[in-house]
């Protein structure tokens, strides 16, 4: 008998950690031992949710007397919804799985709201959103997460957060409309390739609380005028302005020591630049093919790359270092 009741207690405890499946209010949840998800139309002909032109997620439900808050909206939950337009996310909500709004193509309004940590790829692929906030709790996002939108305002406020990489990027596109870009205070790193292709961005403004940059963060931004480097950095990345032929000039800051490989390749009307005192290190091909007709190397530089100035319509150069370069 207390083998059986012990084997009773133990069903009854797994059927609690089991999600289950309802609908409630119109809407389908996967409900866990203590948090509820969105899920995907579980309708036989998979028409409910074709139907709905705005959505507002609860902060939670309630099933057989218990409640549970809504924390996660789940993978391809409103994917191809083509009629979809606006969505209200509470403040409960964590997550935003892979492809969840994907091919959603008239959503141009959502609000992300802070407490979300965790974006899924393909999120928000290919729908209508000209103005994206990312709220300072996000950490991760995912590839593509939002390629394909309209998007032209972006407001970036995560201390530090993961991304894609390269063409994976979450803003990434080959034909992107964003006009402005603003790195919020408190944001302590530039993500690598963030930025890049931005070909419209004519001006970007980092706050002071950041710290590190990523490589190609403002690769390809080809209408790039101006830029405020922080104060405080050492390094200039990899290819970090490649390709931003309108950039005519730059004020390196007083701490930078090294200009790593093709940092400004290809930036056609770059002409002032001050190669400082400090300046050790000038990477591969770091000045290629840009409008530099006088140059300056300081005497604290002890490695210039192959092509670092190739290409350059240079005049004048003034060589400082006495030894070591």
């Amino acid at each position: 008998m207390k083998k059986f009741t012990l084997l009773c207690m133990a069903i009854m405890a797994m059927t609690c950690v089991l999600a289950e499946n309802v609908k409630l209010n119109g809407l389908y949840y996967s409900l866990g031992s203590t948090t509820a998800q969105v899920i995907s139309d579980q309708s036989s002909d998979k028409s409910v949710y074709k139907e709905y032109t705005s959505v507002t997620i609860p902060a939670s439900v309630t099933f057989n007397n218990y409640t549970y808050p809504v924390t996660s909206i789940g993978a391809s939950a409103f994917e191809s919804c083509s009629n979809l337009q606006s969505v209200s996310l509470p403040s409960s909500i964590t997550s935003i799985n892979t492809d969840a709004f994907y091919g959603c193509v008239k959503l141009g309004s959502v609000n992300l709201p802070e407490g979300l940590t965790t974006i899924g790829s393909r999120a928000f692929y290919n729908c209508n959103l000209t103005e994206i906030t990312i709220p300072s709790t996000v950490t991760s996002i995912g590839n593509n997460a939002f390629k394909s939108n309209p998007t032209k305002t972006i407001v970036w406020k995560p201390a530090t957060c993961s991304i894609g990489s390269d063409d994976s990027a979450p803003f990434y596109s080959t034909d992107s409309k964003v006009t402005s870009f603003t790195f919020a205070e408190g944001v302590e790193t530039v993500p690598a390739y963030i930025c890049k292709n931005m070909n419209l961005l004519d001006t970007i403004v980092l706050p002071s609380s950041v710290k590190s940059l990523g490589q190609c963060a403002f690769m390809y931004c080809s209408n790039l005028k101006s830029i405020n480097l922080p104060v405080t950095q050492k390094t200039l990345p990899v290819s970090f302005f490649e390709g931003c032929t309108s950039l005519e000039s730059i004020e390196l800051p007083a701490t930078l020591t090294t200009i790593s490989t093709d940092a400004f390749y290809g930036c056609t009307k770059l002409a002032n630049v001050n190669l400082h005192e400090g300046i050790t290190t000038i990477g591969l091909r770091a000045f290629y093919n840009c409008k530099l007709t006088k140059v300056t190397i300081p005497s604290t530089v002890t490695s210039i790359g192959g092509g670092a100035f190739k290409g350059n319509p240079t005049t004048s150069i003034v060589w400082k270092p006495c030894r070591g370069c």
